[in-house]
């Protein structure tokens, strides 16, 4: 099971290329990781639980619970944006945005661009 050291040790790995770890506060990195951590546990709760039922008129709706989910997802996106923009304005790297380009992908497949005089691996993998 995923533990909140898991999930510090691949977001700290994740950000230490950006060379703005350090410009990050510890209570951000500590709130996205928790916000994460807690989506993993939901998750398991969620798999050993039915996520759809019927109610009194007999429609098919969605559980509270699945419900709860798609709130932490958002929870972990606003809990991980700031932390993104620090990175985004300070590194002299180009790195992609896991969320940012999940969204991409499932509207319409784009791409971020390299930015001009950056250095790394950009999203097409060439340096």
């Amino acid at each position: 099971m995923t533990t909140p050291m898991d999930i510090y040790r691949e977001t700290i790995a994740y950000l230490e290329p950006s060379g703005c770890l350090h410009l990050i506060p510890a209570a951000l990195i500590r709130e996205y990781v928790m916000a994460n951590y807690h989506m993993v546990q939901a998750h398991y709760e969620l798999s050993q639980s039915s996520n759809v039922g019927v109610n009194k008129k007999d429609e098919v709706v969605i559980t509270s619970f699945a419900e709860m989910i798609f709130k932490m997802q958002k929870c972990i996106y606003a809990a991980w944006e700031p932390i993104w923009v620090i990175v985004s304005q300070n590194s002299e790297r180009v790195l992609d945005d896991p969320e940012h380009e999940l969204m991409a992908v499932i509207f319409g497949g784009r791409i971020r661009k390299e930015r001009k005089g950056a250095v790394g691996v950009g999203a097409n993998g060439h340096s």
